[in-house]
């Protein structure tokens, strides 16, 4: 996805190994509406550093540490 090229660029931008991106990948429940959704889950110390570098569209929604990623 768009999205997670652009995190992944930002950090080797920064010269930082973290966090680390991970997907995109199809959530739990794929389709809610007619409308497929994906995870791009970042795990490290301060991913929030990360994303406010990144533009997000409309229908995004980020969630940060999530209780469960269903």
């Amino acid at each position: 996805s768009r999205v997670a090229t652009e995190l992944r660029a930002h950090r080797d931008a920064a010269g930082r190994t973290d966090p680390d991106v991970l997907g995109p990948s199809p959530a739990y429940i794929r389709r809610i509406r007619g409308d497929y959704r994906w995870n791009v889950l970042l795990r490290g110390r301060n991913p929030g550093q990360l994303l406010d570098k990144v533009r997000f569209g409309p229908r995004w929604t980020v969630d940060i540490d999530p209780v469960n990623l269903l």
